[in-house]
């Protein structure tokens, strides 16, 4: 089985590929092209720009459905206690 790196390597050689047989007009190879690049994309890590654009609430909403989390959710003007037994990261998000 190829590692994500190699896979990586592959789609790069095979966009660079299709990006010089795109140039030269043949039939289909842009569509191919822009297929193969998104790929790549998708197989690249989210960038910090790239999680900038969300805001905090979608970030949490996606993090609550991950395996590992629990939600503890003080209502205005409510305390709550969280204790934890680590390795564990506690993050207070007001918003």
């Amino acid at each position: 089985m190829m590692t994500r790196d190699e896979i990586i390597k592959e789609y790069e050689a095979a966009v660079a590929a299709h990006a010089a047989v795109a140039a030269v007009g043949i039939k289909g190879a842009e569509k191919s092209y822009e297929l193969f690049k998104a790929g790549l994309s998708a197989l690249r890590p989210v960038s910090r720009e790239q999680l900038s654009e969300f805001k905090t609430c979608e970030l949490v909403d996606e993090l609550r459905k991950r395996e590992g989390v629990e939600t503890h959710i003080a209502e205005p003007y409510q305390d709550v206690t969280v204790s934890v037994n680590g390795p564990a990261v506690v993050l207070v998000v007001i918003d």
